[in-house]
């Protein structure tokens, strides 16, 4: 009687196999300090390796009863990695079938390294662009090509004045906004997602946060977060308040020494924004765009390159107390997250088929998440389940909401 959306990815994130300790296509299995075998490489942990799982563990449902007690379309994207340009069309196409669904399911591995599971309501939107400044749009400075960095004293430079451009977005402290009406759509936390926070944040009470915010990459990469910010208020402004990031900034000559003394006749800044509810990136990319003309930077040119909304699943919806009952049968009381700080093509299901929609979730656990030597945990410890604990966990959570609310075996 029930039927799921099941979303799934197959693309990964590019290497530079000289950061990487094995191989990054490799697939080996090897032991580690903590896990007796880990699958080693490119997609382990993110996300062909949990998404392989996933169909281990319909395919040892239908051995055994010859059917499976849910429905299940099976969506799956190829560019999630470059912000799914295309995934929309797919939704787009066959929306009439899916609408006949009751809820969105996407499992893999959801444990840390302590044996933690985190389950999420919903995620942050996106809006990933590039400004650029070029001597042929500007009128002044090099243009077909850059010149030498002696004339610059009688040549303008395009680098400073996207320097200057990008300046005129925040204050020096790189957080507050100074886009006019940026914050004007923020959502605060309702009073179930400050109950969901206030919960986390009391059983992370002495827990240095560096080794639970998803994606601060642990101790060793994140010295202090801002403020000092610690437990409650850490996540809520981690959850709840929008980013203005730069990614990066390339032009000219970035090479060591100084042999070129380029003035380059282009430069680019490539930015991110990470939207709450109810940022939409439509009217935050036309605000940018009004702000740079209204302080003279019309020349400046700004490119969304991808883009994505929020999404966010009310904490009683069926798929999700369905998956909370299971993970409890299994010894485990799961982090609810009322929201992700990423973002991707989520939104589709929840806001455009209107479904309750849950991502994340499954015992087992994974590192390496864009970044060098990633692995899948295979056979786990006292903590942290395996594959084989990770499929059951599959399992659990299908048969859960089969029969939700009644009781099942």
């Amino acid at each position: 009687p029930k039927t799921i959306v099941n979303y799934g990815m197959y693309d990964v994130n590019a290497v530079d196999p000289t950061e990487w300790e094995r191989p990054p296509f490799c697939g080996d299995l090897v032991a580690t300090a903590e896990f007796p075998s880990v699958l080693y490489g490119r997609g382990a942990f993110f996300a062909k390796g949990p998404y392989r799982a996933w169909l281990n563990a319909l395919q040892s449902i239908i051995s055994v009863e010859g059917t499976l007690p849910v429905n299940i379309y099976f969506v799956v994207d190829g560019e999630e990695e470059i912000g799914s340009p295309h995934f929309h069309q797919v939704i787009e196409r066959f929306a009439p079938r899916l609408k006949t669904a009751d809820a969105t399911l996407s499992l893999g591995v959801a444990q840390n390294r302590s044996g933690d599971l985190s389950i999420f309501l919903g995620n942050k939107g996106f809006l990933y662009f590039e400004l650029e400044a070029s001597g042929e749009r500007w009128g002044y400075g090099p243009t077909g090509g850059a010149v030498h960095g002696s004339v610059q004293s009688i040549v303008d430079s395009p680098a400073w004045r996207l320097i200057h451009a990008v300046a005129t977005l925040t204050e020096p402290d790189g957080r507050t906004v100074r886009v006019d009406g940026f914050l004007d759509h923020v959502r605060p936390p309702d009073p179930k997602d400050l109950a969901l926070l206030g919960d986390i944040a009391d059983r992370l009470a002495g827990v240095d946060m560096r080794t639970i915010i998803p994606n601060a990459a642990g101790p060793g990469r994140v010295q202090r977060f801002v403020d000092d910010l610690d437990g409650m208020a850490l996540l809520e402004r981690y959850l709840f308040t929008p980013t203005f990031n730069i990614d990066g900034l390339y032009g000219g000559y970035i090479g060591s020494g100084s042999p070129t003394f380029s003035l380059p006749e282009r430069v680019v800044c490539n930015m991110d924004i990470r939207l709450v509810p109810d940022q939409e990136p439509e009217e935050i990319a036309a605000k940018l765009r009004r702000h740079l003309d209204l302080h003279g930077y019309g020349d400046i040119e700004c490119r969304v390159i991808s883009s994505c909304t929020w999404a966010k699943t009310p904490s009683d919806a069926e798929i999700v107390q369905a998956s909370v009952r299971a993970y409890r049968r299994l010894g485990h009381e799961p982090f609810v997250w009322p929201l992700r700080g990423t973002g991707g093509p989520w939104y589709l299901f929840n806001r455009v088929l209107e479904l309750p929609t849950l991502k994340d979730g499954g015992l087992g656990h994974g590192r390496g998440f864009h970044a060098p030597n990633e692995f899948l945990v295979i056979e786990g410890n006292d903590r942290v389940g395996g594959l084989v604990e990770c499929e059951q966990s599959h399992v659990e959570v299908l048969y859960s909401y089969a029969a939700y609310p009644d009781d099942y075996e």
